[in-house]
């Protein structure tokens, strides 16, 4: 995980200014946060395929149709 931006000068739910943000960017007025972040998440896919390689390689196929396609972010991939 790792930020992506510096915090705004109000929180993004109540309003209240950045001098109520903790070290982490949560308000401590409402207890929302207001950094943003990139997170790694791990899916679980059943793929058929006589192989697991041709599996691997449908998959492939797809999750790079879908970057294309700008349904998933460029830098997602298949491991």
């Amino acid at each position: 995980m790792s930020n992506i931006n510096q915090l705004p000068l109000w929180c993004r739910e109540c309003g209240a200014t950045y001098e109520s943000f903790d070290e982490q960017g949560v308000c401590t007025v409402c207890e929302t946060p207001n950094v943003l972040e990139r997170h790694g998440l791990s899916l679980l896919v059943p793929v058929d395929g006589y192989g697991r390689d041709e599996a691997h390689e449908h998959l492939s196929n797809t999750v790079d149709t879908l970057i294309k396609l700008g349904i998933l972010p460029e830098g997602t991939v298949l491991l």
